[in-house]
């Protein structure tokens, strides 16, 4: 989607005019979101970018995707309502957009974002005591509780490294650390986690729950941890859950 006069751009979002305005501060109702995303610097497209669409209330997820190899994406809205767009991305810092909304029905809009570089450190290998500390203080400040106190223990980094040798996805990786005790049936919408042959459990990144076609293709080079939570282990996910971070602010 390139830039043009007919392009309204906020902050880092534009906005394409070809349907009918994007605005502030009026309900949504069964509109399309498409766009691209990509390198604020180069204007190269950003691909395996989580992008998510959310209601502005409540910051539910209305959608998830990744970007394509090309930065391209398409949400869809389900229900009228405030919208906003979460996108996070490995060395980009996370983007939020301001609420937006259309004021036609049954429309697809253009939405291309623009990310800015988070030149962090990469480690490679090595993983230090102080990253692996981090990346404790962030699950506990999700679950309220420590997370050595779990009756699984957390997937850090240094584990996650070692993994990318063997395959570069999710379900890999549970399927290769049976100390989680987790078993996975593939299904048409996705992996589903469960345990004991119970229910699925819900798989959230930063805060944020995850559609089950994403998560087959998440890449695990943006993780810094996967935990799992058994149900009744924190009122937080009485049912249990699967919690994965990234170095992006959590909710």
């Amino acid at each position: 989607m390139n830039r043009s006069d007919s392009t309204v751009w906020l902050g880092k979002v534009a906005i394409a005019l070809a349907a009918v305005p994007l605005l502030l501060a009026h309900p949504v109702d069964g509109q399309t979101i498409v766009g691209n995303v990509v390198d604020a610097a180069t204007g190269l497209p950003v691909s395996a970018a989580l992008i998510q669409l959310l209601h502005a209330e409540d910051s539910s997820v209305v959608s998830t995707a990744l970007t394509a190899e090309a930065g391209e994406y398409a949400l869809r809205a389900d229900r009228p309502g405030e919208l906003m767009i979460l996108v996070q991305h490995l060395g980009y810092f996370p983007f939020l957009s301001p609420p937006l909304m259309a004021r036609r029905e049954d429309a697809t809009y253009g939405v291309d974002i623009e990310l800015l570089l988070d030149p962090i450190e990469m480690e490679g290998i090595t993983v230090t005591a102080e990253r692996r500390e981090r990346a404790l203080d962030q699950i506990q400040f999700r679950i309220g509780r420590s997370p050595r106190s779990l009756a699984r223990r957390p997937i850090l980094r240094d584990e996650i490294v070692k993994q990318l040798e063997r395959g570069n996805n999710l379900v890999d990786l549970i399927r290769s650390t049976p100390s989680l005790f987790v078993s996975i049936r593939e299904g048409n919408s996705g992996p589903c986690f469960f345990l004991r042959n119970r229910y699925c459990l819900r798989v959230y990144m930063d805060g944020y729950p995850l559609a089950g076609d994403v998560i087959s293709i998440l890449p695990l080079d943006m993780i810094e941890s996967v935990t799992v939570i058994l149900p009744n282990e924190t009122i937080v996910y009485p049912t249990g859950a699967i919690l994965l971070f990234t170095r992006g602010p959590t909710r």
